[in-house]
C-alpha cells in the first residue's frame, strides 16, 4: 500500500494564478476567527467584568444613566475597542503578506470585520453572565476552540463530514469560511451566497446585542425589585 502513488488533483476555481503572497494572506484570513474571538474575549471581559462589580454596579444605578442607555454606551465602546484591534490585525497581515491588492482580498477584510462584530457582541453577552475570572479563559477556549474545529478554520470544510457541517451551519464561523474558500478558489465564488454569509454574520451579531439589553434589563429588573 505504501509503494502505491496516489493521484491527487486540488479543485481550484480561480481562473487567475495566485501568487505565493495572495496564498499565504487567505491562510492568514483562515485562521482570524480563532484569534480574533481569543483576543476579544481575554481582553474586553477582564474590563467589563470590572466595571459590572458591585458598588460600581450600584454607583452607576444611582446616577441618572438608564440602562438602557448604559448598556448602549457599553455596546459602543466595545465597538471601537473592536475596531482598533481589528485594525491591528489588518496591518499585521498586510505588513506580511502585502502587494497583493486584489477585489478578493478587500471582501475578505470586510469579511474579517463582519465577523469581528459578532465576536465582540459575543463577548459583551458572555460578560452579562458575570462568570468568574478564573472562568474567562475556559470560556474563551471552549468557544473559539469549538467553533474553529466545527466551522472549517483548523480543517477545511471539504474533509468535515455532513453531520458535522449541518450542525456548523448554525454557527457565523461556518459562513465566514464559505466566504474566505470562495475567494481563495476552493469553493465556485457565488455573490448571491457571499450576501447571505455576511448577513447571517451580521444577524449573530445583531442577536447577540439584543439578548444582551434583554438579560442586562431582566437582571437589573430583578435587583432592583429585590432591593425594595
Amino acid at each position: 500500500a505504501l509503494s502505491r502513488e496516489a493521484e491527487v488533483t486540488v479543485a481550484n476555481f480561480n481562473n487567475a494564478d495566485m501568487s505565493d503572497k495572495f496564498v499565504y494572506i487567505m491562510i492568514y484570513f483562515r485562521f482570524l476567527p480563532y484569534v480574533i474571538i481569543s483576543a476579544f474575549m481575554n481582553t474586553l471581559c477582564p474590563v467589563l467584568l470590572a466595571m459590572g462589580k458591585r458598588d460600581i454596579r450600584y454607583r452607576t444605578n444611582c446616577s441618572g444613566i438608564r440602562p438602557g442607555s448604559y448598556t448602549a454606551q457599553i455596546i459602543a465602546g466595545s465597538t471601537v475597542f473592536l475596531f482598533g484591534v481589528w485594525l491591528v490585525f489588518m496591518a499585521a497581515g498586510f505588513l506580511l503578506y502585502g502587494g497583493a491588492m486584489t477585489s478578493g482580498l478587500w471582501l475578505a477584510v470586510l469579511n474579517s470585520f463582519v465577523f469581528s462584530l459578532f465576536a465582540a457582541m459575543l463577548t459583551i453577552f458572555v460578560v452579562e453572565f458575570e462568570p468568574p475570572a478564573t472562568m474567562v479563559n475556559v470560556i474563551t477556549q471552549v468557544v473559539s476552540l469549538g467553533m474553529s474545529f466545527l466551522c472549517g478554520v483548523f480543517v477545511d470544510q471539504s474533509m468535515l463530514g455532513d453531520g458535522v457541517l449541518a450542525v456548523a451551519r448554525f454557527l457565523p464561523a461556518y459562513w465566514y469560511i464559505r466566504v474566505n474558500r470562495m475567494i481563495e478558489g476552493s469553493e465556485a465564488f457565488d455573490t448571491n451566497t457571499v450576501i447571505l454569509a455576511l448577513s447571517i454574520q451580521l444577524g449573530f451579531a445583531a442577536v447577540m446585542a439584543i439578548l444582551t439589553v434583554l438579560v442586562r434589563k431582566a437582571r437589573y429588573t430583578g435587583k432592583t425589585v429585590a432591593a425594595i
